[in-house]
């Protein structure tokens, strides 16, 4: 049965477990994109060529999923490979940090991309898919 709504199945343990695994999941997908939309904010800043750094990171161990869903929006600004909101993104967060907060965990990079998100949301940007992120930094960089 659940063949039929996803590609991918695993069993994550006792209940809880897959709600848990999928928060951490989330923040290191949207925390990898928090880290690109301000690399490439300060890139644009400093003068760095955009296609050039896109080709390193494309060619070295920062190369992954949502840099290349991000990519597209850096090089045409087209945001439609990485099609989830920042409200969205914005409540995962929430509830990563609530989880870490519960289990006592450490989350000091955690609560920094929470309040990225939180950040982006205040700026207008909460409808946006989340390369908008890129935008919210460039905004606060005063670049374009």
């Amino acid at each position: 049965m659940f063949a039929l709504f996803a590609e991918n199945i695993f069993y994550c343990g006792a209940v809880s477990a897959g709600h848990t695994t999928k928060l951490l999941h989330q923040f290191v997908v949207l925390g990898n994109a928090a880290i690109l939309a301000e690399a490439f904010s300060c890139a644009s800043k400093t003068g760095v060529n955009l296609e050039v750094l896109c080709d390193v990171i494309a060619s070295g161990g920062a190369n992954s999923t949502a840099f290349q869903r991000f990519r597209p929006y850096v090089l045409e600004g087209n945001d439609q490979l990485f099609r989830f909101s920042l409200a969205n993104a914005h409540k995962d967060m929430h509830y990563y940090a609530q989880m870490t907060g519960e289990a006592q965990a450490v989350s000091l990079i955690g609560d920094t991309v929470h309040n990225v998100y939180t950040m982006a949301g205040n700026l207008g940007y909460k409808t946006a898919f989340v390369p908008h992120l890129l935008s919210s930094f460039n905004r606060l960089n005063g670049s374009s």
